[in-house]
């Protein structure tokens, strides 16, 4: 009877009354206002059918668990927000349901685009964060705007992956109070402890930008406490839910055309290839609802936007672009750790790879396998990294072993190993961890050994043959060597709410590799020692100014003296969503044996969101430089970037980036000058269609982009697309751009959970 008169009570007065009674209800408003640390939430049962369509008028809603008393985290924290929130939560045997109600005094202020999945982070938004294993390593963060528009993340030690994706549905209103959403999460998309009773960490989150980025939780998040997910509140009371021992299956088809042309011979024509078709599959099977194993068969792996363009000149390592495909999403957070001796673009275009992991309340485990029919290497040295771009076929199997203890302390053990078809190989061998000290404290350490045995073929390395790398005479070449090498990390931490301070040592010997990971330089043994201090001023035009101090030194194994530097900053977070961050740096740089003393960096950035319109940042960095020639030579270097984001209305974005760099001598002389532009537009008819249309220009390379795609998206994993990439070269005959590689594909992907 309670619960009926609860649903006639919630249908017949306005929602706003209804939170309102609830949070006044054994309270005084005058009285002081208290955080909820570690606070403690009780979940029953749905009574009832809850659809999800933003309104909270279902039956199942009727005695949900109600989340009430939100702190302020950002940007100053342990203080009353400026608007109330409330969340509920309630379960049934196949899913999770939370609803968020985001009060706010003038609705017309808030902020909801219609955009494409995930880049919904400037507007206002509201969701949950998840750790299902209570350990603090890991957790889910599954948000939503004003629209319904999801954004999720995955929490790490390491910080957010922004490319992680899980299904589950939501659906958000704007009312005349404000906003709600809810939210449907299938417990089969979740990692969680096989047992009949569950005790999960959580706590719901509120982003509100408006002339400053407020962010509310539901357990008070204090910046004295450097562990996230260890300030979580506590949800106990779900129980005897199904483990999800799915069957998914994404079987996918592609089709491509392409074709080249020689802009430098006249009137050449396109050579066109003929249009090809690819099926493929993939498998992933729910052991239990903590492991998984997941196998794809001729995966496509191609990227339907190409990667942001970087300026490499007078840089003498590799640049470094991030994972984006979906396979290699599951359990990548184990992947990660202080040297990056996994990182799976090294795995460029493989054939079969398979997958296995496994988390249970202490331990977790990680196997990858794949065949990568065109492998690439990345050779790490002194003062530059060689790249081989396709070094023939070969073998890669990964075992990663971390347990956890405590709060956000861990052990952990990799191994990690590429054998090439026809000779050679590379393996890594780790061992790290994390220990918590009084909560203010982190040691962390990594050991890494490396053994190589070298690919036998010299075409590969024709131009850097004889590239000696250490006192034995081991070179860069691909000659047959074998030789082993170490690296060392270790940091001492202390990360508090004023003042942060780290001691932090590494080293990397000269014949260290990491064949399947990004490692550009070896060498070198590194001292660092950083302070900051922050002050946060009331009633004031900064929000936050923190002080920051960097000292460091470099050297090699010989002892030689490489770099030394001296780095003063500072930061300043202001009203309106505003930074300035400046830093000058000094400190003399030993390069191909000559001594550079008079060294100096000085770099501005300003980023500002102060308005739903427009938003963007500017940066300008002067310095005293060394033009990495064959004979380095002073220089003097000026770059600038300029980002902006323009939404004229809620469906269209406009992104643009413009990046510029000049390098002359010190007579002045211009040594190399030049830009790269980009720009994205993106209009989202519908919740599941879009068209983007994206054109880049490199001034370095006289070579422009232009990539108009349409794509129907049911969920990150089940897609349709249609698009083409255009590439235009400047011809030497004539100076104007022709067009020179064009390419025309389509794909169709589909997810089916059994």
């Amino acid at each position: 009877m309670k619960k009926i008169l609860l649903f006639l009570l919630m249908t017949l007065l306005p929602i706003g009354e209804i939170v309102n009674a609830v949070q006044l209800k054994g309270t005084d408003k005058e009285k002081e206002f208290v955080p909820n640390i570690l606070p403690q939430l009780q979940v029953t049962k749905s009574t009832g059918k809850i659809i999800i369509d933003g309104n909270l008028d279902d039956i199942g809603w009727v005695g949900a668990a109600q989340a009430i008393n939100f702190t302020q985290a950002e940007p100053v924290d342990m203080v009353k927000p400026q608007a109330n929130t409330i969340a509920m939560i309630t379960y049934d045997d196949d899913n999770l349901y939370v609803a968020v109600i985001a009060f706010d005094d003038d609705p017309s202020s808030i902020r909801a685009s219609f955009r494409d999945r995930d880049r919904i982070f400037t507007d206002d938004v509201v969701g949950l964060a998840l750790d299902t294993y209570g350990d603090a390593s890991w957790a889910y963060e599954l948000y939503a705007n004003p629209n319904g528009i999801q954004g999720d993340q995955r929490w790490t030690r390491e910080g957010e992956d922004a490319n992680f994706d899980i299904i589950y549905y939501s659906k958000g209103i704007i009312t005349p109070n404000g906003y709600q959403v809810e939210f449907s999460i299938p417990f089969a998309s979740l990692r969680f402890p096989n047992r009949n009773i569950q005790e999960w960490r959580i706590t719901f989150w509120r982003i509100r930008p408006r002339e400053n980025r407020e962010e509310y939780s539901w357990a008070a998040i204090s910046k004295n406490d450097p562990c996230f997910a260890c300030q979580f509140g506590s949800l106990s009371g779900i129980k005897d839910i199904v483990p999800g021992r799915s069957i998914e299956i994404l079987p996918s088809f592609n089709s491509i055309q392409s074709g080249s042309r020689d802009v430098d011979v006249p009137n050449s024509k396109f050579q066109n290839s003929d249009v090809t078709g690819e099926a493929s599959i993939g498998l992933r099977y729910g052991l239990s609802s903590n492991s998984s194993i997941e196998g794809t068969i001729n995966p496509d792996f191609s990227q339907v936007e190409s990667d942001v363009a970087q300026i490499d000149v007078n840089n003498n390592f590799a640049l470094f672009f991030p994972e984006r495909r979906p396979f290699f999403q599951e359990g990548s957070d184990l992947f990660k750790s202080w040297y990056n001796i996994v990182h799976t673009r090294s795995i460029n275009d493989p054939s079969f790879a398979v997958k296995f992991t496994s988390r249970s309340d202490k331990l977790s485990y990680a196997y990858l396998a794949a065949i990568d029919e065109r492998s690439p290497i990345l050779i790490p040295g002194e003062e530059d990294s060689y790249t081989i771009e396709n070094a023939g076929k070969s073998y890669s199997n990964i075992l990663r072993i971390r347990r956890s203890y405590g709060d956000n302390s861990h052990i952990g053990f990799f191994v990690v190993d590429r054998r090439f078809e026809d000779s050679g190989s590379g393996t890594n061998i780790s061992v790290d961890s994390n220990l918590r000290i009084k909560k203010l404290y982190d040691l962390k350490l990594q050991g890494v050994f490396s053994n190589t045995n070298e690919i036998n073929d010299t075409l590969l390395t024709k131009n850097f043959n004889q590239q000696i790398i250490d006192d034995e005479g081991h070179t860069v070449g691909m000659n047959g060597e074998s030789f082993t090498g170490n690296a060392l990390f270790a940091m001492f931490e202390r990360n508090a709410k004023n003042w942060d301070y780290s001691f932090t040592y590494y080293q990397i010997s000269p014949t260290y590799r990491a064949d399947n990971g990004f490692q550009t330089g070896n060498n070198r043994l590194f001292g660092i020692f950083l302070t900051s201090y922050s002050f946060f001023p009331e009633n004031s035009l900064f929000i936050e100014i923190k002080s920051i101090f960097r000292v460091a030194r470099i050297w090699n194994y010989d002892g030689i003296i490489k770099n030394n530097g001296l780095a003063p900053q500072v930061l300043f977070k202001m009203r309106g969503q505003t930074t300035l961050f400046l830093r000058i740096a000094r400190g003399p740089e030993l390069f191909r044996g000559i001594k550079f003393n008079d060294q100096k960096h000085i770099f501005a950035e300003v980023t500002t969101q102060f308005s739903d319109l427009i938003q963007g940042n500017i940066s300008v960095e002067r310095r005293r430089a060394i033009a990495r020639l064959k004979d380095p030579i002073p220089a003097n270097q000026r770059k600038w970037t300029m980002k902006a984001i323009i939404k004229p209305v809620n469906r269209l974005v406009i992104q643009s980036e413009l990046e510029s760099l000049n390098l002359k001598d010190l007579n002045g002389i211009e040594l190399n000058n030049g830009y790269v532009f980009r720009t994205r537009t993106e209009y989202q008819i519908s919740k599941e269609l879009f068209i983007r249309f994206v054109v880049q220009y490199n001034d370095f390379s006289k070579r422009m982009n232009i990539e108009p795609l349409l794509t129907y998206k049911i969920n990150p994993f089940s897609v349709f697309f249609i698009g083409s990439i255009h590439t235009s070269d400047e011809s030497v005959l004539t100076s104007d751009f022709v067009q020179s590689e064009r390419q025309f594909f389509m794909k169709f992907q589909y997810l089916f959970r059994i």
